[in-house]
């Protein structure tokens, strides 16, 4: 038998430390009210021109400025849940209930993030309306026109995205290293990709940040990742989409106090014997504008300074 479930806000509101998720800064959180309804965003509008030769009688030639707006239902297909089970023989050896639960709700928490995590970098990498392009013979041109084809359509901090490893990987190119110089960056044998931040990688590249994800997630979860990155335009959630062009939002039940928006439980069973802890979170990701990323893909080690030497 067991006992129903317990909303803890302590629990809820304990920091998880993520490991270097993505997610809350390439698609943000964004609470909605309730688990059914629409989402207003600023859509890219085409160009127009100003009229000329009106004649004075005429009405001038006027086009609508109105926000966009998707449809969102954060139905039980949207559950993202995990439970720990902590049995009673367990609870002494973690230090007692309390910590035993605390690191319960750390693991859900981070298994969930992990789900939402896998998603970003679909949405990200592979979703399939962004632009593509191969890099030919020069990683630095196309990341050049790639930031201002993104630049054009959202204001914002230009970030280079994708697995660490491919960035480790970017920074033994030849012409990156060449770009090292005029940062600062003593580089001495290429191999060591380790002297080299991703703070630096950014100067070289001319861009705002350089974030890596991890490789479980953003490289050996899918073939196509594997000699990809994407140059975007980050969304500012200080900002409402429907104010700003912004590349998209996690859409998320609110959960009072959970800077993450992961509800988290608990409860007592005797059959087993032991007590659970349930972190759970109701969740969909849009894209608004998927013309705010560019994804660039040929990076790959046939074109990277190689070496016998493990990096």
């Amino acid at each position: 038998m067991g006992a129903l479930a317990v909303f803890r806000p302590d629990l809820a509101a304990m920091p998880a430390a993520y490991p270097n998720y993505l997610t809350p800064v390439l698609l943000p959180f964004q609470p909605v009210k309730q688990k059914t309804g629409t989402a207003y965003y600023d859509d890219i509008q085409a160009d127009t021109t100003a009229q000329t030769g009106r004649t004075i009688t005429d009405s001038p030639d006027s086009f609508a400025v109105a926000s966009s707006k998707v449809s969102f239902d954060l139905d039980q297909s949207k559950e993202f849940i995990k439970d720990a089970q902590i049995p009673d023989s367990e609870i002494t050896l973690l230090g007692g209930l309390d910590k035993a639960e605390a690191k319960g709700a750390r693991k859900g928490k981070r298994a969930v993030m992990a789900s939402l995590e896998a998603l970003t970098a679909a949405k990200v990498l592979n979703n399939g309306a962004s632009p593509v392009r191969d890099i030919l013979g020069s990683v630095i041109a196309a990341i050049q026109l790639a930031k201002q084809v993104v630049a054009d359509y959202a204001e914002g901090r230009v970030a280079v995205v994708g697995s660490q490893y491919v960035l480790d990987r970017l920074k033994r190119y030849p012409e990156v290293v060449d770009r090292m110089k005029f940062t600062g960056v003593l580089i001495g044998a290429v191999r060591d990709v380790r002297s080299i931040s991703n703070d630096q990688l950014a100067a070289a590249l001319d861009v705002d940040v350089v974030l890596g994800g991890r490789k479980s997630v953003w490289y050996d979860a899918s073939a196509v990742y594997q000699d990809r990155l994407a140059v975007m335009v980050l969304p500012d959630p200080q900002f409402d989409p429907d104010e700003t062009i912004q590349f998209g939002r996690t859409l998320v039940f609110p959960v009072e106090g959970a800077g993450d928006n992961i509800e988290v439980t608990t409860f007592p069973t005797d059959r087993p014997p032991a007590n659970w802890v349930r972190a759970r979170a109701y969740a969909e990701q849009h894209l608004f504008n998927p013309e705010a990323c560019y994804i660039l893909k040929g990076i790959d080690d046939g074109n990277a300074v190689t070496t016998s030497t493990t990096t």
